[in-house]
């Protein structure tokens, strides 16, 4: 993950932990965080939210690799990624039980939301649109300018 991407994962990680974590609904994680899909294999998604539902015994887990599936799995796209590696991973995010899979693409400023209902049919997000997912985190509501305002800023010129 690049600078710009690592940014962009920030501002989504930031944003979902603040809403998850004032609400008691489970656990935010950020790049690096790993999870058992099944015996042997792995996913690491750059943000993902587990609800306690989902967490053995209903606590933070202490092991490398955490024993369960997120409900919400986040990718950002990089330049070393190919529509076939994203595909790939979102299908193996979906046969493991992820239920909203975010395909963020920082550089063209959208976000594809898929839902494991209509796998194949995101929602595509640009421009003033803001994410909302019922579902998985009720209430939640992540206007696009949260995500990617921070690309444009620069720093106050000085007298």
């Amino acid at each position: 993950m690049g600078y710009l991407e690592s940014l962009v994962a920030g501002a989504i990680h930031a944003r979902i932990r603040e809403f998850v974590r004032s609400r008691g609904l489970g656990v935010a994680t950020g790049p690096g965080a790993r999870y058992r899909k099944l015996p042997g294999l792995m996913m690491d998604p750059d943000v993902a939210f587990a609800s306690w539902e989902r967490h053995p015994d209903r606590r933070v887990q202490t092991e490398t690799v955490a024993g369960m599936v997120p409900e919400l799995a986040v990718e950002i796209v990089d330049e070393d990624d190919t529509p076939k590696a994203i595909e790939e991973k979102r299908n193996a995010y979906f046969e493991g039980g992820v239920l909203s899979i975010w395909v963020v693409h920082p550089r063209r400023r959208i976000i594809a939301v898929y839902d494991h209902r209509t796998p194949e049919k995101p929602a595509l997000h640009a421009g003033d649109d803001a994410i909302e997912m019922e579902e998985v985190l009720p209430g939640f509501h992540l206007p696009l300018a949260d995500v990617f305002g921070e690309l444009d800023e620069q720093a106050p010129e000085t007298p």
